[in-house]
């Protein structure tokens, strides 16, 4: 992410790696999880 100039903070990569590791589905408002689906298509994101 950092390399595409969209530095994710690092709380939110581990929430969205500890949804993916459990399969579960991340409902959040925040566009970063948004920038880490791009580059790990299994996370499953709801944004609202």
């Amino acid at each position: 992410m950092v390399r595409k100039g969209t530095p994710v903070p690092g709380v939110d990569a581990v929430v969205a790696a500890v949804a993916m590791n459990r399969e579960l589905t991340l409902v959040t408002r925040e566009e970063h999880f948004e920038w880490i689906k791009e580059g790990f298509k299994e996370l499953n994101l709801q944004s609202v």
